[in-house]
């Protein structure tokens, strides 16, 4: 499954994040800051952290793919 967490460098989603990268899906962190708690997954094939803010125009769309 693939998994975008907006906030995800903050106390809530860090652990959301944790959760689901444990379970083996692929999460996207999106944050204008990289955390303690976002950078321990740097490295792992199922983690990516892009630096941003959700009001940008497009880029939340362009991080988004249709489910097939």
């Amino acid at each position: 499954m693939n998994i975008l967490i907006t906030g995800g460098s903050g106390f809530i989603g860090s652990h959301i994040a944790d959760r689901f990268i444990d379970d083996g899906s692929n999460v996207t962190v999106l944050d204008m800051w990289k955390s303690d708690e976002s950078k321990v997954h740097d490295g792992k094939n199922n983690f990516s952290f892009v630096k941003g803010s959700i009001l940008t125009d497009g880029l939340v769309e362009s991080m988004l793919h249709p489910v097939s």
